[in-house]
């Protein structure tokens, strides 16, 4: 059996939207196999969407993280979540309020990587 190189996201840039805005916060990634560069991946998360998991994350008296951390954790989280196959992912990733659940186990799941990090 062949040994796969690791499989690394490495942020290469930030586009973050005001607290008052709307529209979506851009992360964008440089995926890398060994040493190996395979392409970049954009994950943007909507104003909503992160307000949505803001308001979950205070519930949770544990997961006390400024914005940008939990931006930053969130999209690369959901990156690494879907890189199965680094030859195969989609270069746009989008999150928005709907991909949120309202029961807060995403935030919970997000809430123990921001505890552990």
């Amino acid at each position: 059996m062949k040994n796969s190189p690791p499989i690394r996201a490495i942020l290469i840039s930030t586009d973050l939207r005001d607290a008052a805005g709307h529209g979506f916060h851009r992360f964008v990634f440089r995926i890398e196999a060994g040493s190996r560069a395979v392409g970049n991946v954009t994950v943007q998360i909507s104003q909503d969407a992160f307000e949505k998991l803001t308001r979950q994350l205070a519930r949770d008296s544990g997961a006390r993280a400024d914005g940008l951390t939990v931006l930053r954790t969130w999209a690369h989280t959901e990156l690494m979540g879907r890189m199965r196959d680094p030859q195969n992912i989609a270069p746009l990733i989008t999150i928005t309020a709907s991909d949120v659940d309202d029961f807060g186990g995403y935030a919970t799941e997000l809430g123990r990587s921001l505890k552990v990090g």
